[in-house]
């Protein structure tokens, strides 16, 4: 039987919807709750969120999922999940994302365990990524130097014309709960609920974290 290849990855993670405040609290999280924020930082209570980058992203998943079957749409808590679906293949990666995740520690290669801020370098590393397009929020943070060869396009999510993604061979559409504020987490839930009523399925949500980095891909496809 013929294996499934897959050549382009969307990923979607929805700490992206909240571009005008996350800088305000993306270093402090997850070593702090949200109820340990929000009792000391009186400012954390009026978090605002781009609606109209929600919008936008909601008006490309319906379209979207009308061209791809339910297999090939992941729903997962972390990115760091994200490496577990990926077959051993060279791929495109589009992410969606406020940040880089190319990796934000001095050894990122060092690490015993993959993690959201380090996949797309680890992706890297067993040499799957043919080309990487960070689509991100202009507050986003500049990567380091170092990691700058992995990105191969960079833009913008206001100026981005959604239109140009590729149909995705996979969507994994992320909640990142650690950065989005608790009030706005029903949205992401909505777009689940919205796929499961087109579809006529009940996703399974991915809730696990880390994951070694042996035997790691293609533990669907291969």
């Amino acid at each position: 039987m013929k294996k499934n290849i897959m050549k382009n990855i969307v990923t979607i993670d929805f700490d992206i919807i909240m571009a005008p405040c996350i800088q305000l609290y993306n270093n402090m999280v997850p070593n702090f709750s949200w109820d340990d924020l929000k009792n000391s930082f009186p400012q954390m209570q009026l978090l605002n969120a781009d609606l109209i980058h929600y919008q936008r992203l909601t008006q490309w998943l319906l379209k979207i999922i009308t061209k791809i079957p339910k297999e090939k749409v992941i729903f997962i808590e972390n990115h760091g999940a994200l490496n577990k679906y990926l077959p051993h293949e060279e791929i495109n990666v589009y992410n969606i994302d406020h940040h880089h995740d190319c990796g934000y520690g001095e050894k990122p290669k060092d690490k015993e365990e993959l993690d959201c801020g380090n996949w797309v370098y680890d992706i890297a590393q067993h040499g799957f990524l043919k080309t990487y397009t960070w689509i991100k929020n202009t507050s986003s943070s500049r990567e380091k130097e170092k990691y700058e060869g992995l990105i191969n396009y960079k833009f913008d999510l206001i100026n981005y014309n959604l239109e140009e993604l590729p149909v995705p061979d996979l969507l994994i559409l992320c909640l990142s709960e650690p950065w989005t504020p608790p009030e706005y987490r029903p949205l992401f839930y909505l777009w689940k609920d919205l796929l499961e009523n087109y579809y006529q399925t009940n996703f399974v949500m991915d809730y696990q974290i880390n994951f070694e980095k042996e035997d790691y891909y293609g533990t669907l496809y291969n």
